[in-house]
């Protein structure tokens, strides 16, 4: 209740062993922060006790109330969120109609075509977003999730900055080239 007022938070729980029980009370409390326009949180490598789909849940639902939100940086790799996960975490974030800076490093969550295909429609959405960071390695992502990710990132308009990390997929050649038609129609992008 006492931190209502705050704008910025940062918050690194990194190999922390929070599990699912610890995901969804933070998520319950970053919920209530609604004044936040910057948020960075680190619960990646939380390989022995994963927050898991529930956890990632809890933490989609509770980011989109945060609409006050300029940045999110947010890191959940090796957390076992899987699609179910990663869907949840794509209907809160499109929520973030203000963010401009978006960083996602959702590496070896085995999210697949599914998990990508809801996370490019979520961002798709994100159209004020100028800098974009996204590392899907790892993820048994194939070429309908690439098309996905690509027509999502294409909508992305006035992004003049971008790193997609997308190695040990299986995107193939029909991915990559969907991936680059859409990358390509961003006239705006420098980096």
């Amino acid at each position: 209740g006492k931190l209502v007022n705050l704008t910025s938070l940062t918050l690194n729980l990194g190999n922390s062993d929070i599990g699912v029980e610890g995901a969804v009370a933070l998520g319950d409390c970053i919920g209530k922060l609604v004044n936040l326009t910057s948020l960075t949180l680190n619960l990646g490598n939380s390989d022995i006790s994963d927050i898991g789909v529930e956890g990632a849940t809890q933490l989609g639902d509770s980011i989109g109330k945060l609409v006050s939100l300029t940045r999110l940086d947010l890191n959940l790799n090796e957390n076992n969120i899987r699609y179910e996960g990663v869907a949840q975490l794509g209907n809160g974030i499109c929520k973030l109609v203000n963010l401009t800076s978006l960083t996602l490093d959702l590496e070896y969550n085995d999210i697949g075509d599914k998990g990508a295909v809801a996370l490019g429609n979520g961002i798709g959405k994100l159209v004020n977003v100028t800098h974009l960071n996204l590392n899907l390695q790892n993820n048994d992502i194939k070429v309908k999730g690439a098309v996905a990710l690509g027509n999502g990132i294409g909508k992305l308009v006035n992004l003049t900055s971008m790193t997609l990390h997308l190695g040990d997929n299986r995107i193939e050649a029909k991915g990559a080239v969907a991936l680059g038609d859409c990358i390509g129609k961003l006239v705006n992008l420098t980096s």
